[in-house]
């Protein structure tokens, strides 16, 4: 799936320009729960929780493994379809 690679360029090239997305902790500085759902501040360049939140732990879960691995090896995770495109726009929006 072209999205794959596209989301992991992305997700790489904002952090090598020094911009890279916080998928450790949200902006109060604690670690991101799997209970919560979140927004993301680009302001704060964290999320922050949210009943509404865009953003779950399967995000987060799937963004730090873009970070970690690569386009071949993600090629091999089921089940993110539905999460893609949510990623996808949250790394886009680094360009505007």
């Amino acid at each position: 799936d072209w999205r794959l690679t596209e989301l992991w360029f992305r997700l790489h090239f904002v952090g090598l320009l020094g911009h890279g997305l916080n998928i450790a902790t949200d902006r109060e500085s604690q670690a991101l729960a799997a209970d919560k759902n979140y927004h993301y501040d680009f302001a704060e360049n964290a999320f922050y929780p949210h009943e509404q939140g865009r953003f779950g732990a399967e995000h987060i879960k799937f963004l730090r493994l873009v970070a970690a691995k690569t386009p071949a090896v993600l090629s091999h995770v089921g089940g993110v379809s539905d999460i893609l495109d949510d990623c996808l726009w949250l790394v886009r929006s680094f360009d505007s």
